[in-house]
Protein backbone atom coordinates (compact mmCIF):
# COMPACT_ATOMS: atom_id res chain seq x y z
CA UNK A 1 0.00 0.00 0.00
CA UNK A 2 1.23 3.49 -0.79
CA UNK A 3 1.91 5.09 2.59
CA UNK A 4 3.31 8.51 1.71
CA UNK A 5 6.12 10.52 0.16
CA UNK A 6 9.92 10.32 0.20
CA UNK A 7 11.51 13.68 1.06
CA UNK A 8 14.64 14.87 -0.81
CA UNK A 9 16.79 13.79 2.17
CA UNK A 10 15.43 10.23 1.87
CA UNK A 11 13.12 10.44 4.89
CA UNK A 12 9.81 8.62 4.49
CA UNK A 13 6.82 10.81 5.36
CA UNK A 14 3.38 9.36 5.95
CA UNK A 15 0.49 11.22 4.36
CA UNK A 16 -0.35 13.23 7.49
CA UNK A 17 3.24 14.43 7.84
CA UNK A 18 3.50 15.28 4.14
CA UNK A 19 0.25 17.27 4.14
CA UNK A 20 1.26 19.28 7.20
CA UNK A 21 4.88 20.17 6.38
CA UNK A 22 6.04 23.67 5.47
CA UNK A 23 9.16 23.05 3.41
CA UNK A 24 10.48 24.75 0.27
CA UNK A 25 10.71 21.44 -1.59
CA UNK A 26 7.06 20.54 -1.02
CA UNK A 27 4.37 21.32 -3.55
CA UNK A 28 1.68 23.89 -2.62
CA UNK A 29 -0.87 22.56 -0.14
CA UNK A 30 -3.64 22.29 -2.75
CA UNK A 31 -1.47 20.09 -4.99
CA UNK A 32 -0.41 17.92 -2.04
CA UNK A 33 -4.05 17.40 -1.08
CA UNK A 34 -4.85 16.47 -4.68
CA UNK A 35 -2.00 13.94 -4.65
CA UNK A 36 -3.38 12.39 -1.48
CA UNK A 37 -6.95 12.23 -2.74
CA UNK A 38 -5.89 10.74 -6.06
CA UNK A 39 -3.25 8.24 -4.92
CA UNK A 40 -4.65 7.23 -1.55
CA UNK A 41 -7.91 6.25 -3.20
CA UNK A 42 -6.16 4.06 -5.76
CA UNK A 43 -3.65 1.23 -5.43
CA UNK A 44 -5.04 -0.11 -2.17
CA UNK A 45 -7.85 -2.60 -2.66
CA UNK A 46 -6.83 -4.41 -5.81
CA UNK A 47 -3.94 -5.38 -8.05
CA UNK A 48 -3.58 -2.73 -10.70
CA UNK A 49 -4.35 -3.64 -14.31
CA UNK A 50 -1.68 -1.20 -15.46
CA UNK A 51 1.07 -2.65 -13.28
CA UNK A 52 0.05 -6.21 -14.16
CA UNK A 53 0.67 -5.43 -17.84
CA UNK A 54 4.26 -4.35 -17.20
CA UNK A 55 5.63 -6.48 -14.35
CA UNK A 56 3.80 -9.19 -12.38
CA UNK A 57 6.22 -9.05 -9.48
CA UNK A 58 5.78 -5.32 -9.03
CA UNK A 59 2.00 -5.79 -9.22
CA UNK A 60 2.12 -8.31 -6.37
CA UNK A 61 4.57 -6.37 -4.21
CA UNK A 62 2.69 -3.11 -4.74
CA UNK A 63 -0.43 -4.77 -3.40
CA UNK A 64 1.19 -6.57 -0.46
CA UNK A 65 3.93 -4.21 0.79
CA UNK A 66 4.00 -0.71 2.18
CA UNK A 67 5.95 1.73 0.04
CA UNK A 68 6.62 5.44 -0.51
CA UNK A 69 6.98 7.54 -3.66
CA UNK A 70 9.10 10.53 -4.52
CA UNK A 71 6.97 13.65 -4.84
CA UNK A 72 7.64 14.03 -8.58
CA UNK A 73 6.70 10.39 -9.22
CA UNK A 74 3.47 10.82 -7.27
CA UNK A 75 2.63 13.88 -9.36
CA UNK A 76 3.18 11.88 -12.54
CA UNK A 77 0.53 9.37 -11.40
CA UNK A 78 -1.86 12.12 -10.36
CA UNK A 79 -1.45 14.24 -13.49
CA UNK A 80 -3.69 12.01 -15.56
CA UNK A 81 -6.57 12.65 -13.16
CA UNK A 82 -6.60 16.43 -13.61
CA UNK A 83 -9.28 16.22 -16.31
CA UNK A 84 -11.72 14.12 -14.32
CA UNK A 85 -13.44 17.07 -12.66
CA UNK A 86 -14.20 18.51 -16.08
CA UNK A 87 -15.48 15.18 -17.36
CA UNK A 88 -17.77 14.80 -14.37
CA UNK A 89 -19.28 18.24 -14.94
CA UNK A 90 -20.23 17.62 -18.58
CA UNK A 91 -21.03 13.90 -18.65
CA UNK A 92 -24.61 12.67 -18.72
CA UNK A 93 -26.37 11.37 -15.63
CA UNK A 94 -25.90 7.73 -16.69
CA UNK A 95 -22.20 8.14 -17.51
CA UNK A 96 -19.46 6.55 -15.42
CA UNK A 97 -16.67 8.99 -14.62
CA UNK A 98 -13.53 8.03 -12.72
CA UNK A 99 -15.26 4.76 -11.94
CA UNK A 100 -13.33 2.21 -9.89
CA UNK A 101 -13.39 -1.28 -11.35
CA UNK A 102 -12.56 -4.27 -9.16
CA UNK A 103 -13.28 -7.92 -9.84
CA UNK A 104 -12.32 -11.01 -7.82
CA UNK A 105 -11.44 -13.88 -10.12
CA UNK A 106 -13.38 -17.05 -9.22
CA UNK A 107 -11.37 -19.69 -7.37
CA UNK A 108 -8.56 -17.27 -6.50
CA UNK A 109 -7.76 -14.58 -3.93
CA UNK A 110 -6.84 -12.10 -6.67
CA UNK A 111 -8.84 -8.89 -7.07
CA UNK A 112 -7.94 -7.07 -10.27
CA UNK A 113 -8.88 -3.44 -10.66
CA UNK A 114 -8.34 -0.05 -12.20
CA UNK A 115 -9.95 3.32 -12.66
CA UNK A 116 -12.11 3.88 -15.70
CA UNK A 117 -11.88 7.45 -16.99
CA UNK A 118 -15.22 7.67 -18.81
CA UNK A 119 -17.92 5.35 -20.11
CA UNK A 120 -20.97 6.89 -21.75
CA UNK A 121 -23.49 5.58 -24.28
CA UNK A 122 -21.47 2.45 -24.90
CA UNK A 123 -18.18 4.30 -25.55
CA UNK A 124 -15.24 3.71 -23.23
CA UNK A 125 -12.73 6.59 -23.22
CA UNK A 126 -9.28 6.36 -21.68
CA UNK A 127 -7.22 9.54 -21.38
CA UNK A 128 -3.42 9.57 -21.67
CA UNK A 129 -1.28 12.63 -20.98
CA UNK A 130 1.97 13.13 -22.86
CA UNK A 131 4.36 15.79 -24.11
CA UNK A 132 3.84 17.36 -27.53
CA UNK A 133 6.83 15.40 -28.82
CA UNK A 134 4.77 12.27 -28.27
CA UNK A 135 2.95 13.01 -31.51
CA UNK A 136 5.92 11.64 -33.45
CA UNK A 137 5.86 8.44 -31.38
CA UNK A 138 2.15 8.01 -32.13
CA UNK A 139 2.82 8.50 -35.84
CA UNK A 140 5.70 6.02 -35.84
CA UNK A 141 4.45 3.33 -33.44
CA UNK A 142 0.69 3.80 -33.09
CA UNK A 143 -1.09 2.73 -29.91
CA UNK A 144 1.11 0.95 -27.38
CA UNK A 145 0.29 -2.70 -26.85
CA UNK A 146 -0.19 -2.07 -23.11
CA UNK A 147 -2.79 0.62 -23.85
CA UNK A 148 -4.73 -1.77 -26.08
CA UNK A 149 -4.82 -4.42 -23.37
CA UNK A 150 -5.55 -1.98 -20.54
CA UNK A 151 -8.64 -0.55 -22.21
CA UNK A 152 -9.90 -3.96 -23.30
CA UNK A 153 -9.44 -5.38 -19.81
CA UNK A 154 -11.42 -2.40 -18.49
CA UNK A 155 -14.14 -3.23 -21.02
CA UNK A 156 -14.10 -6.84 -19.78
CA UNK A 157 -14.24 -5.87 -16.09
CA UNK A 158 -17.06 -3.41 -16.73
CA UNK A 159 -19.12 -6.16 -18.33
CA UNK A 160 -18.45 -8.46 -15.37
CA UNK A 161 -19.24 -5.83 -12.74
CA UNK A 162 -22.03 -3.73 -14.27
CA UNK A 163 -23.20 -5.94 -17.16
CA UNK A 164 -22.59 -3.03 -19.54
CA UNK A 165 -21.69 -3.67 -23.16
CA UNK A 166 -19.10 -1.48 -24.84
CA UNK A 167 -19.42 -0.80 -28.56
CA UNK A 168 -16.29 1.32 -28.97
CA UNK A 169 -13.02 1.89 -27.12
CA UNK A 170 -11.22 5.19 -27.65
CA UNK A 171 -7.86 6.36 -26.39
CA UNK A 172 -7.52 10.13 -26.14
CA UNK A 173 -3.99 11.51 -26.00
CA UNK A 174 -3.81 14.88 -24.26
CA UNK A 175 -0.73 16.96 -24.99
CA UNK A 176 0.17 20.53 -24.07
CA UNK A 177 -1.17 21.89 -27.36
CA UNK A 178 -2.95 18.97 -29.04
CA UNK A 179 -5.62 16.37 -28.46
CA UNK A 180 -5.45 13.19 -30.55
CA UNK A 181 -8.23 10.60 -30.58
CA UNK A 182 -7.76 7.04 -31.79
CA UNK A 183 -9.52 6.39 -35.08
CA UNK A 184 -9.39 10.03 -36.19
CA UNK A 185 -7.13 12.21 -38.30
CA UNK A 186 -4.48 14.42 -36.75
CA UNK A 187 -2.10 17.01 -38.13
CA UNK A 188 1.63 17.43 -37.68
CA UNK A 189 2.64 21.00 -38.46
CA UNK A 190 6.06 22.58 -38.07
CA UNK A 191 6.57 25.78 -40.02
CA UNK A 192 10.32 25.91 -39.31
CA UNK A 193 10.87 22.40 -40.67
CA UNK A 194 8.22 22.88 -43.39
CA UNK A 195 6.19 19.92 -42.20
CA UNK A 196 2.43 19.92 -42.69
CA UNK A 197 0.96 16.42 -42.87
CA UNK A 198 -2.32 14.75 -41.98
CA UNK A 199 -2.26 11.28 -40.45
CA UNK A 200 -4.96 8.87 -39.34
CA UNK A 201 -4.56 7.51 -35.82
CA UNK A 202 -5.43 3.83 -35.76
CA UNK A 203 -8.53 2.66 -33.94
CA UNK A 204 -8.14 0.88 -30.64
CA UNK A 205 -9.02 -2.78 -31.33
CA UNK A 206 -11.86 -4.54 -29.54
CA UNK A 207 -10.81 -7.92 -28.12
CA UNK A 208 -13.24 -10.75 -27.42
CA UNK A 209 -13.83 -12.00 -23.88
CA UNK A 210 -12.16 -15.28 -24.81
CA UNK A 211 -9.02 -13.51 -25.97
CA UNK A 212 -8.92 -11.33 -22.84
CA UNK A 213 -9.40 -14.34 -20.55
CA UNK A 214 -6.67 -16.29 -22.38
CA UNK A 215 -4.37 -13.33 -21.76
CA UNK A 216 -5.35 -12.75 -18.13
CA UNK A 217 -5.81 -16.22 -16.64
CA UNK A 218 -2.13 -17.32 -16.76
CA UNK A 219 -1.13 -14.05 -15.07
CA UNK A 220 -3.82 -14.39 -12.41
CA UNK A 221 -2.65 -17.94 -11.66
CA UNK A 222 0.95 -16.75 -11.23
CA UNK A 223 -0.19 -14.00 -8.86
CA UNK A 224 -2.31 -16.46 -6.88
CA UNK A 225 0.35 -19.17 -6.65
CA UNK A 226 1.69 -18.01 -3.26
CA UNK A 227 5.23 -17.24 -4.38
CA UNK A 228 6.88 -14.34 -6.11
CA UNK A 229 5.90 -14.21 -9.80
CA UNK A 230 8.54 -13.62 -12.49
CA UNK A 231 10.02 -10.16 -12.87
CA UNK A 232 10.07 -8.41 -16.22
CA UNK A 233 13.33 -6.46 -16.07
CA UNK A 234 13.52 -3.61 -18.53
CA UNK A 235 15.86 -0.70 -17.89
CA UNK A 236 13.22 2.03 -18.09
CA UNK A 237 10.91 0.12 -15.73
CA UNK A 238 13.48 -0.97 -13.18
CA UNK A 239 15.20 2.40 -12.93
CA UNK A 240 12.23 4.03 -11.22
CA UNK A 241 10.75 0.95 -9.51
CA UNK A 242 10.41 1.39 -5.75
CA UNK A 243 10.97 -2.36 -5.22
CA UNK A 244 14.15 -2.69 -7.30
CA UNK A 245 16.48 -3.34 -4.35
CA UNK A 246 14.15 -5.94 -2.88
CA UNK A 247 13.76 -7.52 -6.29
CA UNK A 248 17.55 -7.76 -6.74
CA UNK A 249 17.83 -9.47 -3.36
CA UNK A 250 15.14 -12.00 -4.33
CA UNK A 251 16.97 -12.85 -7.53
CA UNK A 252 20.32 -13.03 -5.75
CA UNK A 253 18.92 -15.51 -3.22
CA UNK A 254 17.40 -17.62 -5.98
CA UNK A 255 13.93 -17.12 -4.56
CA UNK A 256 12.47 -15.50 -7.66
CA UNK A 257 12.51 -15.95 -11.40
CA UNK A 258 13.41 -13.47 -14.11
CA UNK A 259 11.23 -13.45 -17.18
CA UNK A 260 13.11 -13.90 -20.45
CA UNK A 261 12.82 -10.73 -22.50
CA UNK A 262 13.84 -9.49 -25.91
CA UNK A 263 16.73 -7.16 -25.16
CA UNK A 264 16.26 -5.36 -28.47
CA UNK A 265 12.90 -4.12 -27.20
CA UNK A 266 14.28 -2.62 -24.00
CA UNK A 267 15.41 0.96 -23.70
CA UNK A 268 18.99 0.00 -22.85
CA UNK A 269 20.88 0.05 -19.59
CA UNK A 270 21.75 -2.66 -17.11
CA UNK A 271 19.21 -5.41 -16.58
CA UNK A 272 19.12 -7.77 -13.60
Amino acid sequence: MLKGIIAPDGKELDWNSYLSIDENWAYPKAIRCALFESLNRQRTRWISVTTLLYCLRKAKLEFERDYYLKQEDAYYFMRGNLLHGILASVAGKDALVEFELSYKFPGTDIVLGGQLDLWENGILDDYKTMADTGIHILKREGIKEEYRWQTNIYKYLLKKIKNLDTKEVRIIFLMMSKCIVSGRNFRIFNQKKQIDDIFTMEKCPMYSDDKIESFLVPKIKLLDAGHNPPANPQAWLCKSCYFKNECKEMIGKGSAEVKTIDREKTSGGELF
